[in-house]
């Protein structure tokens, strides 16, 4: 089974070629989107993050570099592989596909099985260098840990928010795991939707820790407002009365020693805290964090 039935997304103009590339991805057992220009590829991308785009570089609206460059600006779509397609061959222009952000240039006509192959092999490579949570499709611990350390020493403030579902475990046990798994989904289209509306992709982080654990890096305005919209939509998106959502945070100044182990007690302090006193939102400004 192709890495975990991995979701592609095929963006070309010719029609033919089009459901050529389709069918042959299908029949090798990817999950497949396909449209026909830079427009809707944006706002596919946007709601329905795939493992690996095929971008061709001539399209009717916005050129493949252009949709690149944007795909290249939104989070979540930092490490997704992305092989442009092109009747072009000169080196100069595989050269602006690359610096537009592309990981790959194929030349039409294209062979199939060296397509196949160069998809396997970008597919792997994702999996290993992301380390993105399966189900979600957010970065996991590795991720989270590097972009943490990176705004340390980076040496400016920054937010941070740890973010649980309360009764899920329950929820589980009363619906089953693919009823959970669909919550998790929900949930975590919420926190992009969340960040698109109130941070910057380029400078704001969404992971995914493990199960109904989740974890926002932002700058330290934009950490309420992406709270409370979370806390706002959550009914309504998740269509889950029996589950709540619970947020805790703060501001932290790496003007001062941060140990990271430290922090994440503290954000463990203060979700108990919080589930004592029943306040879905506790953000405690700047965290007090010991040396």
């Amino acid at each position: 089974m192709p890495e975990l039935q991995a979701r592609i997304l095929v963006v070309e103009d010719d029609r033919d070629l089009r459901e050529l590339i389709t069918m042959a991805l299908k029949n090798a057992g990817y999950r497949v989107d396909a449209v026909e220009d830079g427009s809707s590829a944006l706002d596919w991308v946007r709601n329905h993050p795939p493992d690996l785009i095929l971008l061709d570089i001539m399209l009717p609206d916005l050129d493949g570099l252009e949709v690149c460059r944007r795909i290249r600006e939104l989070w979540h779509m930092r490490t997704v592989p992305i092989v442009m397609l092109t009747a072009l061959g000169r080196v100069e222009d595989k050269l602006r596909g690359i610096r537009a952000g592309a990981d790959d240039y194929l030349t039409k006509p294209v062979a199939l099985p060296e397509l196949m192959a160069r998809i396997e092999m970008h597919l792997r490579r994702s999996q290993r260098e992301r380390a993105v949570n399966p189900l979600s499709g957010l970065p996991g611990n590795p991720e989270i840990e590097r972009e943490i350390r990176r705004r340390v020493e980076h040496g400016e403030p920054f937010g941070i928010a740890y973010i649980d579902l309360n009764a899920f475990k329950a929820f589980n046990d009363q619906y089953g795991f693919r009823a959970g798994d669909r919550v998790l989904q929900a949930f975590a289209r919420l926190l992009q939707e969340a960040m698109a509306a109130h941070g910057d992709p380029s400078r704001d982080f969404i992971g995914h820790i493990g199960g109904d654990d989740f974890v926002l890096l932002t700058r330290p305005h934009v950490l309420s407002p992406v709270a409370r919209h979370i806390l706002e939509r959550f009914p309504e998106t998740v269509k889950a009365p029996e589950l709540s959502v619970s947020i805790v945070g703060g501001v932290v100044d790496p003007t001062r020693e941060v140990d990271l182990e430290a922090l994440v007690q503290h954000l463990a302090v203060l979700k108990r805290q919080a589930k004592r006193e029943g306040r879905p939102l506790l953000l405690s400004g700047t965290l007090g964090i010991p040396n």
